[in-house]
């Protein structure tokens, strides 16, 4: 694949930075409606030079775009949007389908003709991405509001450090990430930190390559036994580092709640001393209402509902059977691009990443659906499917 590193220029690794910082973190969406004030997150100036680089190629190869999928994505989109106009009687809900656009955009592009920046490009947007989000939720998060964060980043940092080689910077992402979500009281933000460290030990134990000396084989075995223990300890010493960050950033008691006593209560199964029983009630409701659903709803809104249950986004957009059929397509061709790369015995560090990455958006579309329905979430998600889909070369 053409991958070329575009990070060496001063203005190149100023502009990467604030793209990740800003772009792709709830700073960003901050600054946006409420600094800038505009109407509505208009995020795209911050993407200009991206647009301009690859928008020429991606116009000049436009009769590439219109496949069979293109045209029933279209299908489906006009009919939701024609939906959604007889019953709301307005358009305003037309800048909720940006996202879903997007996505579909990014990932035609980027399945068909690939990216030409190296791989840790992404990454350090990645942590970037993650240290805007901690800065937010330390200097802007309202401390009784849960802040979200682009757990999508918070994998890919993780994983992508340690698949790179980078160990350090890895657990570096790792500490921010669990800063954050324990800060921000985000739940789901401590459980992607911590399994995505587990993945990255993993893949450094069991990774396969050149034949390893003895020395080599022992220090991958230390190093991973080192990061597991600390898992432990941090497992077992949970409500007393809680203490002492709670005690250092001046936690809210919401978010220590939240991260405290509801967790240990999803951990015993307690869903109403955790105050997810109405969480359990949306997981069913994807079945309650597919039948209701077959066609498209139109608006998009209700936004609790779709990051509980994302698969209820599909809903609205594609109507309930082409939401179905749309996951499967795309399932289906991962797991054939995987099993393609496994023949040809491709094992590149990149395509270890991506495989990860593929476990990753695939809880996250179990458990919660913001990697899709947030603006700057659902175009990094849309790159990472693009090159899930994408033929080895």
């Amino acid at each position: 694949m053409r991958y070329e590193i575009k990070e060496n220029g001063i203005l190149e690794k100023i502009y990467i930075f604030f793209l990740g910082f800003i772009g792709f973190s709830m700073l960003g969406q901050y600054l946006v409606l409420n600094v800038l004030h505009f109407p509505f997150y208009f995020i795209e100036w911050l993407y200009f030079p991206l647009i301009a680089r690859y928008g020429i190629r991606a116009f000049q190869n436009a009769k590439a775009h219109l496949m069979v999928s293109s045209v029933v994505f279209g299908f489906c989109l006009l009919l939701g949007i024609c939906v959604g106009i007889v019953q709301s009687g307005s358009v305003g809900f037309l800048q909720e389908y940006r996202n879903i656009v997007y996505i579909f955009i990014i990932y035609q592009y980027v399945k068909r003709h690939g990216v030409d920046v190296n791989p840790m490009v992404f990454i350090n947007i990645s942590f970037y991405a993650v240290t805007g989000e901690l800065v937010y939720i330390v200097f802007v998060s309202n401390s009784n509001i849960v802040s979200s964060m682009n757990c999508v980043a918070i994998a890919m940092a993780i994983i992508g450090y340690f698949v790179y080689g980078k160990n350090k910077w890895g657990v570096t992402s790792f500490m921010l990430a669990l800063l954050s979500a324990m800060l921000s009281g985000y739940r789901i933000g401590i459980v992607v930190s911590v399994c995505s460290l587990i993945v990255a030990c993993l893949y450094i134990l069991f990774k396969k390559g050149s034949a390893l000396s003895r020395t080599q084989l022992i220090r991958r075995i230390i190093m991973s036994g080192v990061i597991v223990v600390l898992i432990f300890l941090v497992i077992v010493n949970y409500k007393a580092i809680v203490t002492v960050i709670a005690d250092a950033m001046g936690m809210s008691k919401f978010a220590i709640f939240r991260i405290t006593t509801r967790m240990e209560a999803i951990f015993r199964l307690d869903f109403s001393t955790s105050q997810d029983t109405a969480r359990l009630k949306i997981w069913m409701k994807p079945i309650e209402i597919f039948f209701e659903s077959i066609l498209p709803s139109g608006i998009i809104g209700k936004r609790g509902t779709y990051v509980d249950a994302p698969i209820t986004y599909l809903y609205a957009i594609f109507g309930s059977i082409g939401a179905i059929v749309l996951v499967i397509m795309i399932v289906s061709l991962v797991l054939r691009r995987m099993y393609e790369r496994r023949i040809n015995k491709v094992n590149s560090q990149l395509y270890s990443l991506l495989s990860l990455m593929f476990l990753v958006l695939a809880a996250l579309f179990l458990l919660n659906g913001t990697f899709i329905i947030n603006m700057y979430q659902a175009i990094m998600t849309g790159i990472i499917l693009g090159l899930l889909c994408r033929k080895a070369e």
